[in-house]
């Protein structure tokens, strides 16, 4: 019969292997255009290379990424974190890893609330440049990293609106990443991008040899529409004459949509209109509010007297 006071049992316990921890990773950019983009590859490959350095089970179900903006989107309404913390609530992964704390949210309150929230399923949270330990140094640290997070976003809204009102007082048009359909941005002496000129290149020479530009096509659009052409019917002859969409998709082949044609044709930048202030910022539970508008009439040709023109 074994000693009840003999130590061989228990030693045991430290002979058989630790079970590895499991990790989970949380991924996000704030523009929605870079869900599938090289940036947000590159911060998930940087977690991950983390999460091996450190020697967690992981498994691709367990990688979230998703692209929106946490300072404007509540957590409540991020269906990628809301997908992971009802994973750490069913017990599936110990340690959350992110990039920094930035990515969680770029609120104080929201982080701690969802720290709060792994904090009760037993999940701590670590970036890939420090761990947070459940004490009174490790949140004032997690809580400093969360301020400095929120101060940058504010820090960087207020020199963009600056910079919005500078070149609004100057006369240009707000930054736009891309011109509408049939346009081109020219600059100006004080401003890059700050008026709108018709964009002339050749994007597609049919059968007959007739040389179709984006403001070609866009009167075309507004002349088959005055001929009581559908949207759907505009959408299917553009298919069938060959001319190139205004964007290409990621997956399907290029080729024109209903929705398309009716932006074109609701835009009211064709008859010469660009407006700036159209929105202004909210609390994070509302949407946007409208601002004040303002219409920038002098910065865009307009086409106007080409698509009322009479049949």
């Amino acid at each position: 019969m074994q000693d009840p006071t003999s130590t061989t049992s228990a030693s045991w316990e430290y002979l058989m292997p630790k079970r590895r921890e499991r990790a989970a990773s949380y991924v996000r950019e704030s523009d929605t255009s870079l869900a599938e983009s090289t940036t947000i590859e590159s911060q998930a490959k940087l977690v991950r290379t983390h999460i091996q350095k450190e020697g967690y089970d992981f498994t691709v179900d367990h990688e979230y990424m998703e692209a929106l903006s946490a300072y404007i989107i509540p957590y409540t309404q991020r269906p990628k974190l809301l997908e992971l913390l009802a994973a750490a609530k069913r017990g599936e992964f110990d340690v959350l890893v992110i990039s920094e704390v930035r990515a969680l949210s770029r609120r104080q309150v929201e982080v701690f609330v969802i720290y709060d929230m792994l904090q009760k399923y037993s999940v701590r949270i670590e970036t890939v440049q420090e761990k947070f330990e459940d004490s009174a140094i490790g949140r004032f640290i997690l809580a400093t990293r969360a301020m400095v997070a929120e101060l940058e976003r504010e820090n960087t809204y207020m020199r963009t609106q600056r910079g919005i009102r500078d070149r609004l007082e100057s006369g240009a048009i707000n930054g736009h990443p891309k011109p509408a359909y049939g346009y081109i941005f020219i600059d100006t002496e004080k401003e890059v991008k700050a008026r709108y000129e018709f964009n002339h290149k050749v994007i597609y020479v049919d059968s007959e040899g007739t040389e179709w530009t984006e403001v070609k096509v866009v009167e075309f659009i507004f002349a088959m529409v005055k001929q009581g052409k559908s949207v759907t019917g505009l959408a299917i002859l553009l298919n069938d004459m060959g001319i190139p969409p205004p964007k290409k998709p990621n997956k399907q082949e290029p080729h024109w949509q209903s929705s398309t044609v009716y932006r074109i044709l609701t835009n009211r930048i064709y008859i010469g209109e660009v407006w700036a202030n159209k929105y202004k910022r909210a609390p994070i539970w509302a949407s946007y509010e409208r601002g004040t508008s303002i219409a920038l009439f002098a910065v865009i040709p307009c086409m106007w007297n080409i698509i009322r023109q009479p049949l």
